[in-house]
């Protein structure tokens, strides 16, 4: 499987019905080691366990949050 070439950014939240986030960025990471990822959460306990992801190009970031704080976070993600 190729890079999608259009998809500059993979922006998740952890908890998703029937696929986590922490799945979705195990097979981001499988296909596509270099593809950004950003997830966010309103769960204390899921920071702490991101706070342990150790893959490159993943950020995290708590809910809530401004979408100032997104835009520049995205931005310098993908720059």
């Amino acid at each position: 499987m190729t890079h999608p070439r259009n998809l500059d950014i993979i922006l998740t939240d952890v908890y998703m019905p029937q696929m986590n986030g922490f799945k979705l960025l195990m097979e981001v990471k499988n296909r596509f080691p270099d593809m950004p990822v950003l997830m966010m959460t309103g769960y204390n306990s899921a920071a702490k366990v991101l706070s342990s992801v150790t893959h490159s190009n993943v950020e995290f970031m708590s809910k809530p949050f401004r979408l100032s704080e997104l835009g520049e976070t995205v931005k310098s993600m993908i720059s």
